[in-house]
């Protein structure tokens, strides 16, 4: 029927002629390859060794010594579980089966020396030993410096020093192995006889002899028992060598020992020989930086002004200058400095850096926001983008707090998330926006704000933060008024309020509900500290602590007490109590590891100079 499909029987495929050139031969099956017996014992055994069965393994693998003698695998671990096991004298006879074979090899007479060491039996010890010796008497330097610290490791150091006293004349090298012989003079507590075999290669400048000198000598000035000794030889060297590197390493000690005038003289004596500009002076300044060390700051950047009126990184002195005349309180001297790098950078971002640093001073140190958001708002203005820029971004909303104007504060909060800003700025942000709906009474919609904070940064530095005020919060459920006196409190803090800080939490205090005493009394007496009336502070602590000994807040109390009364030697037995019950009933506080460190300081006291 046509136009109709009807289905049709197929035809049968024609056989299809290939070329030779599209024949491929197929990838040959690769099939696992099958461990022999003995590798699977060896496997078996790399696993028992793995997890510190040394004695299954050890079993298996003396069966397997004697049917491979030779083999150096079963050789090797035979060792190793022989060594972990304290098993030394059937590492002897190993050893010397091995030995007979290969009777140069240094590596197995000096296991074999060591072995019988080990065994109590130090005179054929020494025997063996001198067999180690004679194999590299006339080698290179590193095979003797092998059996230098062999024997040093079993505590031959009488032997090890010969050792390098003939190599030395044999070669003509008086100071050849001198960290080693340093270090046997060190053991013998001959302290200024290792600072004599340290000294030469701190002459070598960037050799790793020299580094690992240098290290030496640092350690000798920390080490209580030798300090006094090596200063004195060193200051002694400085005298006849001028050496400006250890002028550097007597100062960097100086300022570690908080001796800031000594370490201070010695910079500018250093300074006085390197002839490089100033450039010793401003590394100072930054070791000084790293430690807290405002003073010495102050006047080494002042002998550097004068002495470097033209340097290249005068900037940066005056940087450091400035901070460190704020940090000391000289606050108008602090201003005019960064006025001046202000001045001098003013087309690039380096004075927007400055301005927000003078906005800085009169927020945090001179309590006036005002006077900080003038200088924020004219690194806003500036065309360039820097540092500066973003932390005055930052800065705003926090001077609007402290005016108290939480609505402004928040609205410049919004505004900066429209920014490119890290998540530690981010998460900053969000908790200060949950901050200001605690300001304003807004418990429910805080709650809600940090509990998004905790989500979203759960490692953040505000969690914690976030989590306290929602528990207390929480607490204070069917108690209004204590929360809002609370919040209110947190607020007049922010202002930097003390007096009103304190009124609002004396009312907690005295609350018939009393769910917010404990906590309103630690803070008050943290407000004592800071306003530096410790006598007041201890006995807010005192209250605290019989009031509420069962207060998550009495540990930081009790803590807080103790500190107090460390600094007393007439009451350093209660101190130690306090921070022993610490130590046992609150092992999981914040404080403890400083508790600890106290604690160490208390049993171990520094030796006096």
């Amino acid at each position: 029927m046509s136009g109709s499909t009807f289905a049709q029987t197929p035809k049968p495929n024609k056989p299809v002629k290939l070329n030779e050139q599209e024949i491929r031969p197929t990838s040959p099956i690769r099939m696992p390859r099958q461990l022999s017996p003995f590798d699977d014992k060896m496997r078996l055994i790399r696993r028992l060794v793995s997890t510190r069965n040394y004695s299954g393994a050890m079993a298996m693998l003396e069966t397997l010594y004697e049917e491979k003698p030779d083999d150096n695998q079963v050789i090797n671990l035979l060792q190793v579980c022989y060594r972990q096991l304290k098993l030394y004298f059937k590492m002897e006879a190993i050893t010397r089966r091995r030995l007979e074979q290969y009777p140069n090899n240094l590596s197995f007479q000096l296991t074999l020396s060591e072995m019988i060491c080990l065994q109590g039996n130090v005179k054929d010890g020494l025997v063996e030993y001198q067999k180690a010796i004679n194999l590299v008497i006339d080698k290179d330097q590193s095979r003797v410096l092998i059996v230098i610290r062999s024997l040093m490791a079993q505590g031959f150091e009488d032997e090890a020093f010969e050792l390098i006293v003939t190599t030395r004349k044999r070669l003509d090298q008086p100071n050849l192995f001198g960290i080693s012989a340093g270090a046997i003079q060190e053991k013998k507590k001959e302290y200024e006889a290792a600072f004599a075999e340290y000294l030469p290669l701190l002459r070598e400048d960037t050799t790793r002899p020299a580094a690992d000198a240098e290290r030496k000598i640092v350690a000798l000035l920390a080490f209580g028992e030798s300090s006094q000794v090596i200063e004195g030889v060193l200051l002694a060297e400085v005298e006849n060598s001028h050496s400006t590197r250890l002028l550097n390493l007597v100062s960097s000690h100086y300022l570690k020992e908080g001796r800031f005038d000594d370490a201070t003289e010695l910079a500018i004596r250093q300074d006085s020989l390197e002839r490089d500009n100033g450039q010793s002076l401003l590394f100072f300044m930054q070791q000084c930086s790293d430690h807290d060390a405002h003073k010495p700051i102050v006047r080494v950047a002042e002998y550097f002004l004068i002495k470097y009126p033209k340097a290249a990184y005068r900037r940066d002195v005056l940087n450091k200058f400035g901070t460190a005349l704020a940090e000391t309180g000289q606050i108008d001297s602090a201003i005019v400095v960064f006025s001046e790098v202000a001045r001098r950078s003013a087309g690039n971002s380096i004075g927007s850096t400055a301005l927000h640093t003078i906005g800085l001073i009169y927020l945090e140190q001179l309590n006036d926001p005002n006077r900080a958001l003038i200088y924020f708002d004219s690194v806003l203005n500036r065309p360039q983008r820097g540092r500066g820029y973003l932390l005055s971004l930052k800065d705003i909303p926090e001077s609007y707090m402290q005016l108290g104007d939480t609505k402004t504060a928040g609205e410049k909060y919004r505004d900066l998330k429209t920014f490119s800003i890290t998540d530690d700025i981010a998460e900053e942000v969000d908790f200060n926006l949950g901050l200001i709906q605690f300001y304003n009474k807004q418990y429910d919609s805080a709650k809600v704000s940090f509990k998004k904070l905790m989500v979203d940064y759960p490692k953040g530095l505000y969690v914690n933060d976030a989590l306290k005020i929602m528990m207390l919060i929480n607490r204070s459920e069917g108690s209004g008024d204590d929360i809002y006196q609370y919040s209110t409190a947190h607020l007049f803090r922010r202002m930097k309020q003390p007096d009103s800080v304190e009124a609002r939490l004396t009312i907690l205090t005295e609350s018939n509900s009393a769910v917010l005493a404990d906590i309103a009394l630690y803070e008050i007496s943290l407000t004592k500290l800071e306003q530096a009336d410790t006598t007041s502070a201890l006995m807010v602590v005192e209250s605290l602590i019989e009031r509420f000994p069962e207060s998550y807040y009495t540990p930081y109390g009790m803590k807080m007490k103790a500190d107090f009364l460390m600094d007393d030697p007439r009451t350093l037995e209660e101190a130690t109590g306090i921070y022993s019950l610490l130590l046992r009933e609150h092992p999981n506080y914040p404080f403890i590891s400083d508790v600890r460190k106290r604690m160490r300081g208390l049993n171990n006291p520094e030796p006096s100079s």
